[in-house]
């Protein structure tokens, strides 16, 4: 339940978006250790808590299907996943069954397969100035949507360009903090199903 506090409190978009603001400062508390008063404990005891335990249960899910590859990026410190299943962990493009998940990092090239899914390892020099996130649940380290966007176009990956642009104009603001700074929407249609989505 510690872990699930954190994660909620270290976005405050989150904890606008799922709770009132009086429930925000409770789990404020919670995260700092200061004490809660009785009105403050009756909202723990009643749908606070079980709010809290929904959402500990299904980072607990997620965190049990993520460590499914994280033998593979263990000894790897100098990397983030990007592509379709950076999208599906920043919660867009949850529908997506990814079989190529794309690796930016700075020591291998390559591809590897492992229990059916297609690792796709890019090697690039450095990582400066490259938007990343940090699960705090897994370690694993993930592109923001606007890193997503910038690595396709390195790559020129069109169906993934299709697909972040259909997620920025459903989305807007939501998706990315600047909508605008990615100019209007240009996108063809593109064979996805090699990127098994």
């Amino acid at each position: 339940m510690i872990r699930t506090i954190q994660t909620l409190s270290n976005d405050r978009s989150v904890l606008e978006a799922l709770f009132k603001p009086v429930q925000w400062r409770v789990i404020e508390k919670l995260r700092s250790g200061a004490e809660l008063n009785e009105n403050e404990k009756r909202y723990l005891r009643g749908k606070l808590g079980d709010k809290l335990h929904v959402i500990d249960r299904l980072l607990g899910s997620r965190n049990q299907h993520t460590h499914e590859y994280i033998p593979l990026l263990e000894g790897m410190s100098n990397y983030y996943i990007t592509g379709f299943e950076a999208l599906r962990y920043n919660g867009f493009g949850w529908f997506f069954d990814t079989r190529n998940i794309v690796i930016i990092n700075t020591q291998i090239k390559g591809r590897l397969s492992h229990k059916g899914k297609r690792y796709i390892f890019i090697r690039v020099k450095s990582l400066k100035s490259r938007e990343i996130q940090i699960d705090e649940l897994t370690g694993l380290i993930y592109a923001t949507n606007e890193q997503i966007y910038f690595d396709a176009m390195r790559q020129g990956d069109s169906a993934l360009i299709d697909a972040w642009r259909s997620m920025l104009n459903n989305y807007g603001k939501l998706f990315v903090k600047d909508p605008g700074k990615f100019g209007k929407d240009d996108t063809v249609d593109h064979n996805i199903s090699y990127y098994g989505v």
